[in-house]
């Protein structure tokens, strides 16, 4: 349904009530404290007429007869004033004195305190009561079989185990209660069935008379109530206790805020039928399905159960009146909260909302369903009257009222709200980031496209899920304009909010990375090119190649270096092919090349010599605090053994262990069933560690001692080899005997679950990255001599046993000297775990050691033919690859077009990737003072110029004219002829002293739209200390670095939370001298009454019309005596702007939004007419 049609249905609604005025009911405002409007007065007339009419109100609709139910969708445009227009009928039809319950019980006061609102209001939240043998636990934490995981566990138990068999026996169990405590706490007896339950569970008192147990009450019929009950959203439920207080002038009005069944606040049917209002939040009534299963759907168990599950109050009773604030919270038919709704018993239920309709008719689905208005609350008959148009005006008029602000303006006497543009401009770092980010996301969302046959398919056609992946790039997009840091995945190695510096440096550093990559696989291919023309006896090329290898490390010197090992090859086999093929030896090459791997050798064995001296020394102090002593040190945990309660002791011990113990280990509990066991597992533990720990010290003092080329030859013929050995029949070289000792001496201390670790990953995946199946089978047989560790490097339980020990003997005063050995004790086994990663540590510097031999050994082969001997043996294909440096002459060709085309590549990447770095470092290191005159007019840049993707400049004149002579995509760098995409083009403007922003100084650095905030809060305060601003996200990593910025310049704001702490916040942002309140988009644009702020700062554009006009309702609604103001921030040129100007238009409106018109928002505006993307910014 179009826009144009929505409005057409609200006129249809406000023509179908204007043609039926309805003077004859009147208002009782008696109990009403203010003065209601005209409008109002409407309204309430029209919902006492939903109420009170003499005989249901009935409409013949696609040759249905339909019978309309009492109620209907109070729908007044938001700030309207629906509460007192709901709380002047609650007032005006008032459930009659006389109402006859099912049942005669009198209502019995309510245990505990209540929170006083005033001395006309109270808020029935039940408190534990005190009672004989029971202590209060009522500021205790609900947990252990109180706990509600506790309770929904055990249902499902009792559920399973009851399908299992018929079979009752006569045996009765009298207790029933909700808990599972001992029956020496005060109970009470059912009237009904017997049963007795826990007094302090059911919230009673021992002598309360006529006591009927919850399962009771779910098999009568429900007690009648004149209680309207009233679901709302969190964070305004108390807002509707304020409103009742402000606007309700009748003493005796009862309030109640019902919280769920927690533990044992459960509330009798009676005591909650005692109210006039009732008030919950759509999250307890979420969590109080789980309570409203019939019992008499499950079958009996073969004994009676002593676990009597507890019934939700809320069914029990017949409410006078049901009441959905924010009604379109349950626009789904199969939500938890919609299901719990439509188990609720009412006379009359009325939907409570501003914005009833969001996205499409759909919305008014639940609310029909809400309502029960047959048949279309079924989905298929409604379907089929969303169609007719007129058909369905006639069905939703008469149940529906609607208010918008422009027809009632004028009585409103709201002050007028103007909107404020702040168009903000990237920093040239920033742009960098974004345009980067641009052509990732593009690209990934391009691809998400391919997958579907018609771009043109509206996205409300599409599974939400899907179109939520779909449209994850341009999540992460979107959130690219507010700060980096915001998007998902990136950055999260900063626990605090990174600076603008931080990035730029981070950003350099990958440009560093991706240099070092390109040069990485160029010379990787020249080396491999000067093998092939070897084979093709072209030594000439093959020398030149090589020396084109050093003269690329030369030029490149500068901004990145030639891998050690690479480097290693070209000197040593161009020193090989000039000796044989050329003018005799080059010792320089020969030289070069010796002290590169004497280099390379000294840095593996200075490692090795540095972690050994660390180890010598926490091996000494170690040996120096035992004394010479084992690690069992001293007998003081055998005395405390000894000298404990048994029972008591083993209790501690048993406990401890279970509550610590990692998911897939063993318990060592189960082991320990007496005393006698627990001294027999810490002495062997102590003595198995004690010897495991010399072991290694010996092992690896030995392996220090061995020559490493002796150590290098061993390990070639075990781990280093071309084939992974058989462990059966294979024997392990001594370094892989020091680490299968050392993982043995690890599990003796440590506390950790090891498992195989899967490196190669999924095989599809790998396919995916174009591998064949031959190489996933060559990886699969690739040995890796690492061990999977899941949690921290925690002590093993066998310690932690000596940790209850000395607690224990602290806990009941031992001996002091017990004590004193116990700390020392305990002291070394933590020493010793150090020491151990040290050990670990020294054993894989001298594995590295051994294995840079061989490195440098592999490091000198090339390509080359098969000897005569390896072609006579045949060798498979699968043996063949082994040697992967070996080639058939058939392969020469090929391979030779490849590396060509891998050279080409690679260098052309090189040298874009070298100007990404030069252009970073020159903003890194202020760039507006580092450039000079331009290299075509050789004029002076002075505020604008350009950036090419080799990092060289022009001024802001010349480059036009380029683009105009460049007829292709690509303009020539006059400086070094590198080409460069248009588009990828970056034009910069110098820091602007004049700019406005420029007379406030913010503290910290942060994004460009971070900053644009704060500066426009200041600003404000510094027109107004008293002025109070409500700013909008629609993601919490953004009011998380909002806040971050407010709080650094010292602005007060409060964060909206959940439940109390919501209440807290909304009241010292209203009260108090707070100037600024962080809104999630999601929870705090719906409901809340804020006219105590005048601002409101959407940070970023919003795709839901219908969630922005929530977010601006805060503020402007009836209460209102100031102007107020919306500012929008967005970003030039990127996808916020043309957000913005595509959500105006009437497709977005509609809902009929495609693919392609989603796929338009990622194309960039033109600054210039030269398809250049621009981004003009300031320094910072």
């Amino acid at each position: 349904m179009s826009v144009e049609n929505i409005d057409l249905l609200y006129k249809a609604i406000k023509e179908h009530h204007e043609e039926r005025k309805l003077e004859e009911y009147q208002l009782d405002e008696s109990k009403l404290n203010p003065t209601l409007r005209a409008y109002q007065v409407d309204a309430v007339k029209w919902m006492l007429h939903r109420e009170t009419a003499e005989r249901p109100e009935t409409r013949i609709c696609q040759g249905n007869v339909i019978e309309y139910p009492l109620g209907g969708i109070l729908a007044d445009e938001m700030g309207l004033g629906k509460t007192v227009e709901v709380l002047a009928c609650i007032l005006s039809n008032r459930c009659p004195e006389d109402i006859d319950n099912t049942i005669n019980i009198l209502p019995q006061p309510v245990l505990g305190k209540r929170k006083t609102i005033n001395n006309n209001f109270t808020v029935g939240k039940k408190k534990r009561c005190k009672v004989q043998k029971q202590e209060d636990n009522k500021n205790q934490k609900k947990s252990g079989f109180m706990s509600e995981k506790y309770t929904a566990l055990r249902m499902w138990y009792e559920t399973i185990l009851s399908g299992q068999t018929n079979y009752s026996t006569p045996e009765e169990v009298s207790l029933q209660c909700f808990c599972t405590t001992t029956p020496e706490s005060e109970t009470i007896e059912c009237l009904e069935c017997g049963t007795e339950q826990h007094t302090v569970c059911v919230g009673v008192t021992a002598d309360f008379e006529n006591y009927i147990c919850p399962k009771c009450w779910s098999k009568k019929e429900p007690i009648k109530s004149r209680a309207t009950f009233i679901v709302s959203p969190s964070s305004i439920c108390y807002q509707w206790i304020t409103e009742i207080k402000k606007h309700v002038g009748d003493p005796d009005f009862k309030v109640c805020v019902y919280e769920g069944i927690k533990g044992r606040n459960y509330i009798q049917p009676v005591d909650l039928a005692d109210n006039d209002i009732v008030l919950t939040t759509y999250q307890v009534l979420c969590k109080e399905l789980d309570y409203s299963l019939e019992e008499n759907t499950q079958r009996k168990l073969r004994h009676a159960k002593r676990y009597h599950a507890p019934v939700t109050p809320l069914t029990c009773i017949s409410w006078w009146r049901l009441c959905l604030d924010e009604a379109q919270m349950v626009e789904g038919s199969t939500s938890k909260t919609a299901m719990m709704v439509r188990c609720l018993n009412a006379k009359y239920r009325w939907a409570i909302t501003g914005t009833p309709i969001q996205k499409s008719l759909q919305d008014l689905f639940g609310l029909v369903q809400f309502l029960r208005i047959q048949p279309y609350d079924n989905l298929s008959n409604w379907n089929s009257l969303v169609e007719e148009e007129h058909e369905f005006h006639g069905f939703i008029c008469p149940v529906m009222w609607r208010n918008s602000k422009k027809d009632v303006f004028h009585m409103l006497q709201i002050p007028p709200q103007t909107t404020v543009m702040h168009m903000i401009h990237f920093s040239p770092v920033e742009g960098y980031f974004y345009q980067s980010m641009h052509n990732e996301c593009s690209q990934a969302f391009s691809a998400k496209l391919s997958k579907f046959p018609d771009r043109n398919t509206p996205i409300k056609a599409l599974d939400r899920q899907l179109v939520n992946r779909t449209l994850l790039p341009m999540l992460k997009l979107r959130q690219a304009c507010i700060h980096p840091q915001v998007i998902s995945g990136k950055y999260g190695k900063f626990k605090h909010t990174m600076t603008m510096e931080e990035l730029m440096n981070e950003m350099v550093t990958k440009a560093k990375l991706d240099v070092d990559t390109a040069l990485r696989s160029l010379v990787s291919s020249l080396n491999g090119l000067a093998a092939i023309y070897q084979i093709e006896q072209d030594f000439g090329g093959a020398v030149t190649i090589y020396r084109r290898v050093l003269s690329t490390a030369e030029e490149y010197k500068h901004v990145s270096k030639v891998d050690t090992l690479q480097m290693i090859h070209t000197l040593h086999n161009l020193s090989d092919l000039l000796e044989e093929h050329g003018a005799g030896t080059h010792e320089s090459l020969r030289q070069q090349k010796n002290e590169l791997e004497e280099t390379y050798l000294k840095k593996s064995e200075q490692c090795l010599i540095n972690t050994r001296m660390t180890v010598t020394k926490m091996t000494a102090s170690i040996e120096s605090q035992c004394d010479g002593r084992t690690l069992g040190f001293t007998d003081w945990w055998e005395k405390v053994i000894n000298w404990a309660d048994s029972d008591e002791l083993l209790t501690k011990i048993n406990t401890h262990l279970d509550d610590g113990i990692l998911s897939g280990k063993s318990c060592l509990s189960n082991k320990l069933k007496n005393m006698p066991a627990v001294h027999r597992e810490v002495a062997i533990w102590l003595a198995n560690a004690d010897t495991a720990r010399v072991d290694c010290i010996a092992a690896l003092k030995a392996l220090n001692e061995v020559p490493k080329e002796y150590l290098s030859g061993m390990a070639l013929s075990c781990h280093l080899g071309q084939k992974a050995p058989n462990k059966k029949n294979t024997k392990l070289c001594q370094i892989c005997e020091v680490d299968k000792m050392l993982k043995k001496y690890e599990s003796c201390i440590f506390s950790v679950k090891k498992q195989k670790a899967n490196y190669l990953g999924d095989e599809e995946e790998l396919k995916s990255a174009g591998m064949t199946n031959k190489n996933i089978l060559e990886l699969q047989n690739v040995q890796i001599f690492e061990t999977k560790k899941e949690g921290n490097w925690k002590p093993t339980q066998h310690e932690r046993v000596l940790h209850v020990l000395q607690g224990y003997t602290k806990l009941k005063k031992g001996p002091t000297p017990w004590i004193e050995d116990s700390i020392k004790h305990l002291a070394i086994l933590e020493a010793v775990r150090k020491e151990f990663k040290w050990l670990r540590a020294e054993w894989r510097h001298l594995s590295n050691s051994v294995s840079a031999r061989d490195e440098l050994a592999m490091a000198k082969l090339r390509l080359r033919l098969p000897t005569p001997e390896e072609l006579k043996e045949n060798k498979s294909l699968k043996k063949k690859s082994d040697s992967i440096y070996v080639i058939h002459a058939h392969e020469v060709p090929i391979e030779n077009a490849n590396l060509k085309m891998t050279s080409i590549m690679s260098e052309a990447k090189l040298k874009r990737n070298c100007g990404i770095l030069l252009y970073l470092k020159n903003l890194q290191n202020n760039v507006s003072n580092a450039v000079d005159v331009c290299p075509v007019c050789q004029d002076h840049i002075q505020e604008k110029w350009s950036v090419l993707q080799c990092g060289h400049w022009l001024c802001f004149e010349c480059i036009p004219t380029m683009l105009k002579m460049s007829h292709n995509r690509h303009v020539e760098c006059p400086v070094c002829r590198l080409k460069s995409e248009k588009a990828e083009i970056a034009f910069v403007a110098g820091r602007n002293k004049t700019h406005p922003e420029g007379e406030v100084k913010i503290e910290g650095s942060y994004s460009s739209k971070v900053r644009s905030v704060i500066i426009e809060l200041m600003n404000l305060i510094e027109a107004d200390p008293t002025v109070k601003v409500l700013i909008f996200s629609s993601w919490d990593k953004v009011l998380d670095v909002i806040g971050e910025a407010l709080q650094e310049n010292s602005i007060s704001f409060r964060r909206l939370g959940t439940s109390a702490k919501l209440k807290n916040s909304l009241t010292q942002f209203k009260t108090g001298p707070v100037s600024a309140l962080l809104l999630l988009l999601s929870s705090g644009s719906k409901g809340l009454n804020i006219i105590e702020a005048t601002h409101v700062f959407l940070v970023e554009p919003i795709l839901n019309p219908a969630d922005e006009l929530q977010a601006v309702g805060r503020v402007h609604r009836i209460g209102q005596t100031k102007p107020t103001f919306i500012h929008r921030f967005i970003i030039h040129n990127t996808i916020e702007e043309r957000m913005l100007s595509s959500v105006d238009s009437n497709t977005w409106a509609d809902g009929n939004v495609t693919l392609n018109e989603l796929f338009g928002l990622f194309h960039l505006r033109d600054e210039h007419t030269n398809e250049t993307n621009t981004i003009d910014a300031q320094n910072e």
